[in-house]
């Protein structure tokens, strides 16, 4: 939460005494994120100490994935400052699918504030998918740069499998959007 915000407002200034407005401008915008994930984290605890853990685990995920979220656009800004901007690019792409998890999450704890637990239910797998198909692509990146290619492409794979799961859960009608997709044609 707020400390990992403090770390990245302090990098932002670091950025801005060494003249990188644009570098510091991506700490604070990465800064803002990690604040976000506080009330989601704040609602979860309260949720949980009312007894209502479907709700509660629902305001956490919302919360992590928001500071995943942060996490990886962090290791975005440290790839393009070290001269690595196809690997910055791959990160910044991670913490787009990271984000798409945050609004399942919140619908999910809302329909379970409701109680409405189905829909719930079915929200926070939407959220999931799209949370751990992004920690997939996280170590896919990770071991890519480590000269492992055969593991990272199996994690992506398995990564474009959830995604396309979530988005059947988002759109059980069948969806012509696909994160994946939408990145080879554009």
């Amino acid at each position: 939460g707020f400390k990992n915000a403090a770390e990245k407002l302090g990098k932002a200034i670091e950025a801005e005494e060494a003249g990188k407005s644009a570098v510091a401008q991506k700490w604070r915008d990465a800064a803002a994120l990690q604040e976000r994930s506080v009330e989601p984290l704040l609602k979860a605890a309260t949720a949980h100490a009312a007894g209502k853990t479907d709700e509660g685990t629902s305001w956490n995920s919302a919360g992590f994935g928001l500071t995943q979220t942060a996490k990886k656009l962090g290791k975005a800004i440290e790839a393009e400052e070290a001269g690595k901007p196809a690997v910055a690019q791959k990160w910044r792409e991670a913490a787009a699918l990271q984000e798409r998890s945050v609004d399942p999450y919140l619908k999910a704890a809302q329909a379970h504030a409701a109680g409405k637990t189905a829909e719930g239910n079915s929200w926070n797998k939407a959220g999931n998918g799209f949370y751990w198909s992004a920690d997939k692509l996280g170590k896919a990146i990770e071991a890519e740069e480590a000269g492992n290619l055969a593991e990272a492409q199996k994690l992506r794979t398995e990564a474009q499998r959830e995604v396309a799961n979530a988005e059947k859960k988002l759109n059980p009608k069948g969806s012509s959007w696909s994160f994946f997709n939408s990145k080879k044609k554009g």
